[in-house]
């Protein structure tokens, strides 16, 4: 869950155990947290795979055999830095627990201390920064500002690509090539307002100050559409798929109604049948 508290964010879980202590399920909580960065930027590799698929054919060796440890690695290594700026920049302190303890207990019934928790807390007593929790955000921000960008940048190139070949193509493969020109464009658009924008809004509010109180763990729940997302995208845009998704829908509901009109006239199927017997 996370909840927003003026110039504070607070991630935490209500799960209970009597085999971990609180210390261990706030680690669980941060590789949670690192699991989250790692889809996203497993995301930014699959649009670079594409990337050299489309414009640069040639060096698609980057992604074989062994060398697709290389893109492995890359995304463990965004999932790491986010467990760790959730441990050691986001841990509870006297100060961060103190300014959320009350409200926990008043929303959630919760004792801040004793729940894993981690709290991002920008400013202090007296207006005064709190640096740990502001590298916290800063670095977050960046990681996955930059999975982001790397979306953005492919996208462009592979649109580019493909209008530029565009011309040489016949009629039908132009239709073909335009459609995956809206594909791309909304494959693009999808993870961006689906998964990076709802993150930068939860990490960017600490920054204004608001003095409000509201739980805004309703945005975390936006991850989990993008895989359907994505692949509405393609079945609803690309011609073939949409046509066959028609008539699969139309066969089901010729099957429905066929199954209903047994229902409604099985004595009279049964009697037949004796008859013919």
């Amino acid at each position: 869950m996370v909840h927003s508290i003026n110039s504070g964010l607070v991630f935490f879980t209500n799960i209970e155990s009597n085999f971990l202590s609180p210390q261990y399920l706030t680690h669980l909580l941060a590789i949670y947290g690192g699991s989250l960065y790692i889809s996203t930027s497993f995301l930014a590799v699959m649009f670079i795979h594409r990337y050299y698929s489309i414009v640069k054919p040639e060096q698609l060796f980057y992604f074989q055999g062994r060398r697709i440890t290389l893109w492995i690695s890359y995304s463990s290594l965004i999932g790491l830095s986010c467990y760790l700026s959730n441990i050691y920049l986001g841990s509870q302190d006297e100060f961060s627990s103190g300014y959320v303890a009350w409200e926990i207990m008043k929303i959630y019934n919760l004792v801040i201390r004793e729940t894993p928790a981690i709290i991002i807390i920008v400013f202090g007593d007296n207006e005064e920064i709190r640096w740990g929790n502001l590298m916290y955000l800063i670095s977050n921000v960046i990681l996955i500002a930059l999975q982001n960008a790397i979306i953005i940048y492919c996208g462009c190139k592979i649109r580019r690509k493909l209008y530029s070949k565009n011309t040489n193509y016949s009629a039908s493969l132009r239709k073909l090539h335009s459609q995956f020109y809206k594909t791309l464009v909304f494959q693009v658009l999808a993870p961006t307002f689906v998964i990076i924008l709802p993150t930068l809004v939860i990490l960017s509010l600490p920054f204004f100050h608001f003095q409000t109180s509201s739980p805004i763990g309703a945005l975390m729940c936006l991850f989990e559409l993008y895989p359907a997302i994505d692949s509405l995208i393609v079945m609803y845009i690309i011609t073939d798929y949409n046509k066959a998704i028609k008539g699969l829908k139309f066969r089901i509901i010729r099957y429905c109604c066929c199954f209903r009109f047994f229902e409604r006239h099985q004595t009279l199927f049964m009697f037949m049948f004796i008859i013919l017997k």
